[in-house]
């Protein structure tokens, strides 16, 4: 039996994910919002910049990031500072999770303490993506990311070897503090993977899984 996916499409997960930051405005007087990498933000920057929000209170983290400096084409905070160039989003601040002069164990300490004070309150959204092995953030198929102590936050990761492969992910236990999850899974393929893993995959072999945790919020699916 083949599970029925709900789905909204992106000005609908943008009107979503704009009420959960001005609540979050509304309640906290800021806001933080978690977004994967890679191309996954910058189908929503358009849609959310139309919205009237007080960006300048609002925080962006990178869910993830291959270990390159902002200027390398491979860098996802490189990335997301040039989709928010000339937009309102402009205004927001970018907490990125590359330390440069560091290596990513020598790094680890200062990112946990820093993810867990800003994740100290849920954050409002994270919008992450999925690839087609199944990885959401940088949190692949057989990686140590599965074995962490329970609270980790933050785990170095590593990518497909021709792809720069030493990258930092947030972890699942950092995306469960989140009051809304959105997905983009705007392919029958990834459809498909998501079905797999809402039926009970092992998050080893297909990540995505790991964010139906129990506790953690249900995914919105995004066509």
């Amino acid at each position: 039996m083949t599970l029925k996916l709900d789905l909204i499409d992106l000005a609908a997960a943008a009107e979503a994910i704009a009420s959960s930051i001005q609540t979050a405005l509304t309640r906290n007087g800021a806001a933080t919002v978690i977004w994967s990498g890679g191309r996954t933000p910058k189908s929503i920057v358009e849609p959310l910049g139309r919205k009237a929000l007080d960006w300048a209170k609002v925080t962006f983290i990178m869910g993830d990031e291959r270990w390159v400096p902002l200027d390398d084409p491979a860098s996802n905070e490189g990335a997301m500072r040039a989709y928010l160039a000339g937009t309102p989003l402009e205004a927001a601040r970018i907490e990125g999770l590359y330390r440069s002069e560091q290596t990513r164990q020598q790094a680890l300490p200062q990112l946990e303490a820093r993810m867990a004070d800003l994740l100290k309150a849920p954050a409002c959204a994270a919008l992450l993506g999925m690839g087609p092995d199944g990885h959401t953030a940088s949190l692949f198929p057989g990686g140590d990311w599965v074995s962490l102590p329970p609270g980790q936050l933050v785990t170095p990761s590593e990518g497909p070897a021709d792809n720069t492969p030493e990258r930092i992910s947030l972890t699942p236990a950092a995306l469960k503090r989140c009051d809304a999850v959105f997905l983009l899974c705007n392919s029958p393929e990834k459809q498909a993977l998501y079905a797999a893993a809402a039926d009970g995959a092992d998050p080893a072999d297909l990540p995505v899984a790991a964010l139906l945790q129990p506790g953690a919020p249900q995914p919105v699916l995004v066509a």
